[in-house]
């Protein structure tokens, strides 16, 4: 099963709620990628840690839109945009990929 709730996406619905458009770039990451990057970060020698200091570090497998995950599923369903039912919401200004 194919979990995308958090994407505001339900497959066994056929509905979307796409946000402002859908059109929005967002990072996301697969579980195994978080893994290997902060066993790589906890392997770094005491010197290249100290010269980081309390610094976040980023992981991102990929980046994406809503538009995409739903056109990309879809796809794998052999189904057609027409078959789902949509809904845009807006957050307003400040998404990046909205002007």
């Amino acid at each position: 099963m194919l979990d995308t709730g958090r994407l505001f996406i339900s497959v066994e619905k056929k509905e979307a709620k796409l946000v402002n458009g859908g059109t929005a770039t967002f990072q996301t990451s697969l579980l195994d990628t978080c893994a290997l990057a902060i066993a790589r970060v906890v392997a770094l020698e005491d010197e290249v840690l100290a010269k980081r200091g309390n610094t976040f570090f980023y992981i991102s497998s990929v980046a994406t839109t809503q538009r995409d995950i739903l056109t990309a599923i879809q796809a794998y369903t052999k189904t057609e945009e027409k078959e789902w039912n949509g809904e845009f919401v807006g957050f307003g200004k400040g998404v990046e990929g909205e002007s």
